[in-house]
């Protein structure tokens, strides 16, 4: 393990992505956000923490390789298990969120209703259903930081209070 990549207070591991389990007690993959902006995910085959979180320190020295060639050589290792993150729809992303084991649970049903109205606002607007936009995203894949900046600017044109998360429309 790199001393560089060890955090003194703590013994832990830093990582440039993120680890994740998809399904509880299931096998941990590694996220990475690359340059071009595209994601990628890499199943560590583990369901040991420690051992995924060493796994994913050295898919991490791909990205901070001093050369380019070390890091074609260590890509050219791992390719195996790497995979492109599939694309999901908004649709398939609230699914996904609602049924995850790890999501915010509020305690009324107001407050659960308030969640999906929120992410069904920007998924209108991020498809251009609402109209004002240019260009429009059907993945949440595509969702980039300008894009969610774009629809904060929105809320606040339309008088809708972003800063409490709750909005009433």
């Amino acid at each position: 393990m790199d001393e560089t990549n060890v955090s003194r207070k703590t013994g832990k591991i830093k990582l440039q992505g993120t680890l994740r389990q998809r399904t509880r007690n299931g096998v941990y993959s590694y996220r990475l956000s690359l340059s071009n902006g595209s994601r990628r995910e890499f199943a560590l085959q583990t369901r040991n923490y420690d051992e995924a979180a060493r796994k994913a320190s050295d898919l991490d020295s791909i990205w901070l390789a001093p050369a380019q060639e070390v890091a074609l050589a260590q890509m050219n290792a791992i390719r195996d298990y790497s995979t492109e993150a599939p694309k999901i729809t908004f649709d398939e992303a609230w699914e996904k969120y609602r049924t995850h084991p790890e999501r915010a649970t509020p305690s009324t049903f107001n407050a659960q209703l308030s969640y999906n109205k929120s992410f069904r606002l920007f998924a209108e607007y991020a498809t251009g259903q609402t109209g004002g936009r240019h260009t429009t995203t059907d993945y949440m894949n595509e969702v980039t930081p300008m894009l969610c900046q774009e629809f904060a600017f929105s809320l606040k044109t339309q008088m809708l209070a972003v800063k409490t998360n709750r909005k009433k429309r």
